[in-house]
């Protein structure tokens, strides 16, 4: 799972597993592999302020974040 996500990468043949840049920027700022592959995915070199707040928005870390009545408008 973490490998499909880019997390890491896994040697089958030796069995040595070894992080990428993506998977140290994970770790350290506590992202889900989840959030990470739908990084991976959405966001392009062009994406503008609005897509970009979009896809961040897809997080599974605001999954269960709550709005309050008055910050809905």
């Amino acid at each position: 799972m973490l490998e499909r996500s880019g997390l890491l990468s896994y040697d089958r043949k030796s069995g040595v597993v070894t992080s990428t840049f993506l998977g140290k920027i994970a770790s350290f700022y506590y992202i889900k592999h989840a959030s990470m592959s739908i990084y991976n995915t959405n966001l392009k070199s062009s994406c503008g302020l609005i897509e970009l707040l979009r896809v961040f928005a897809m997080s599974i870390e605001f999954k269960y974040l709550v709005v309050r009545e008055e910050e809905k408008n």
